[in-house]
C-alpha cells in the first residue's frame, strides 16, 4: 500500500490542487499527501521494526543544510517568515526517507519512473493545449481563463493573486505575444523544471523498451511520451530551461559516447556548427535563446543586477546569512511575505539567507550525487538518467530558486534517494 501511494503521489503531482480554508492561507494537497504518507510509512516501519535511515554522505550533508537553515533563524529579523519556510521544507523532507526505502532495486526504480513520466506526459498535453488555446479563442480570453479558473484551483486563492500580479504567462518574441505553456503548475518556470527533470527518465524508459525483444509498442509509447514532454518544455520559453537541457545534452553525450566522439571528431564538429547556424536563423525558439546572451535585454540586465545585489548581501552576512526566508525584507523592508523577491539563483539564495557554509554544503551534496550517477553510465541507464535530471535541476537553478515549490522539492528529494 505504501508503495502504491508513493507512486500515486508522483503520478498525480502535476494535477494536485490547493485548499484555501481561510483568507490568506493556501494549503496544497501535496503537503497533506506527503505527511500522510510519512505517517503510514512510520507506522509500518515500527510494526516491522525496520526503520530505515539512509547513511549516504550526501543525505547527511542535506540534513546539515536543513539544520543550518534552522540555525539561521536566530539571526533573522523576521523569524516567523523563516519558520514558515522551515516548516515547508520539513513537510517534504520525509519524502527522502520514504524514497530511500522504496527505490532500492531496478524494478522499483522503473515503476517510479513510469509513474512520474506518465503524469508528466499528461500534464505536457495540457501545456501544449494551453499554448494553442489563444489561436482558438484569442490571447486575452485564454489568459483570463487560466488566471481566474485554473491557477486559483491548483495553486490556491492567495498564491494565485501573487502569480497574477507578477505574471509571466506571456512572452513577446519578434513583436508577437505567445501564451507560455505551464499546464496546472503556477508558472512556466516551475513547469520547465518539472518537465526538464522528467525528460531524461522518460528517454531512459524508451531506450530500455527498445532493448527488450517484442516490446516495440512500448518503445513507441515512451518515445512519444518523451517528445510530448520535450515539446511542452520548449513551449514554456524558459531560457534557463533551454540552457539546462542543452548543457545536459552535451554533457551526457560526451560521457556516454566518449569513445565515438574521439573517433568521429570532425563530423561532430560539423554537426555542432550546423546547430549553431540553426540558432542564428530567426525562429521563436532561437530568438528566445539568443536573447539570454543580450545584456541590453531587460530581463537579462535585471537578473544581473539582482545577482549583484545578492552578492552584496552575502558579503555583509557571509557566516549566518540574513536568516531563512528573510531575503525579500532585506532588499525591500516594505515587502510582504509572498512578494517574489529572491536572488534568482539557488546557491546565491541559500548563501544570502543561511550563510556561505550552507550553500557550499548543498553544492557538495549535489556534486556527490552527480558524480556517482554519471559515472554509472554503462550498465545502469536509469541511474544515469536520474543523474541527468539532477544536472538539469542544478543548471536551471543558476537562474531560478525552485526549492519552495510543492512540485519540485519532493521530486528533487526523491531523485537524490533514487541514485544509490
Amino acid at each position: 500500500m505504501i508503495r502504491f501511494l508513493f507512486l500515486l503521489f508522483f503520478a498525480t503531482l502535476p494535477f494536485q490542487f490547493a485548499l484555501s480554508p481561510l483568507p490568506g492561507i493556501d494549503l496544497h494537497i501535496s503537503r497533506l499527501f506527503a505527511l500522510g504518507l510519512f505517517g503510514l510509512w512510520l507506522i509500518r516501519s515500527f510494526i516491522r521494526r525496520s526503520l530505515s535511515i539512509p547513511t549516504k554522505p550526501e543525505t547527511w550533508l542535506l540534513f546539515a543544510v536543513f539544520f543550518l537553515s534552522a540555525f539561521s533563524l536566530f539571526f533573522a529579523e523576521n523569524a516567523s517568515w523563516g519558520t514558515r519556510k522551515l516548516f515547508f521544507l520539513l513537510s517534504f523532507l520525509p519524502t527522502l526517507l520514504i524514497a530511500s526505502s522504496l527505490l532500492r532495486t531496478t524494478p522499483e526504480r522503473e515503476a517510479f519512473v513510469r509513474a512520474l513520466t506518465g503524469g508528466a506526459a499528461l500534464s505536457a498535453l495540457v501545456g501544449i493545449a494551453q499554448f494553442l488555446l489563444p489561436f482558438v479563442i484569442g490571447l486575452d480570453p485564454a489568459i483570463q481563463f487560466w488566471q481566474h479558473a485554473v491557477i486559483p484551483l491548483f495553486s490556491g486563492l492567495t498564491f494565485s493573486n501573487v502569480v497574477t500580479e507578477y505574471s509571466s504567462m506571456v512572452v513577446n518574441i519578434g513583436g508577437t505575444n505567445f501564451l507560455r505553456a505551464s499546464a496546472f503548475f503556477p508558472d512556466p518556470h516551475i513547469a520547465s523544471f518539472f518537465w526538464g527533470m522528467s525528460l531524461p527518465l522518460s528517454i531512459a524508459l524508451a531506450f530500455q523498451s527498445k532493448r527488450d525483444q517484442g516490446k516495440k509498442s512500448r518503445f513507441f509509447l515512451f518515445a512519444t511520451t518523451s517528445l510530448l514532454i520535450l515539446l511542452a518544455d520548449i513551449l514554456t520559453f524558459s531560457r534557463g530551461g533551454y540552457v539546462a537541457l542543452l548543457a545536459t545534452l552535451f554533457a551526457s553525450l560526451a560521457i556516454r559516447f566518449s569513445d565515438l566522439i574521439r573517433k568521429h571528431t570532425l563530423p561532430l564538429l560539423l554537426s555542432a556548427a550546423i546547430f549553431v547556424l540553426a540558432l542564428i536563423i530567426p525562429t521563436p525558439l532561437s530568438e528566445r535563446l539568443v536573447s539570454s546572451l543580450d545584456l541590453s535585454d531587460h530581463s537579462t540586465s535585471g537578473r544581473l543586477a539582482i545577482w549583484a545585489e545578492a552578492i552584496h548581501i552575502i558579503e555583509q552576512h557571509s557566516l549566518t546569512g540574513v536568516g531563512l526566508g528573510n531575503y525579500s525584507n532585506t532588499v525591500l523592508p516594505s515587502a510582504h511575505y509572498r512578494e517574489p523577491r529572491y536572488a534568482h539563483n539557488i546557491f546565491l539564495d541559500i548563501a544570502a539567507e543561511t550563510g556561505i557554509a550552507t550553500a557550499l554544503t548543498f553544492f557538495l551534496a549535489i556534486s556527490l550525487v552527480l558524480i556517482q550517477s554519471l559515472l554509472q553510465y554503462r550498465n545502469r541507464p536509469f541511474i544515469f538518467a536520474g543523474g541527468c535530471s539532477i544536472l538539469i535541476f542544478s543548471i536551471h537553478s543558476f537562474f531560478e530558486t525552485p526549492l519552495y515549490s510543492v512540485h519540485i522539492l519532493p521530486l528533487f528529494l526523491s531523485l537524490l534517494a533514487f541514485i544509490p
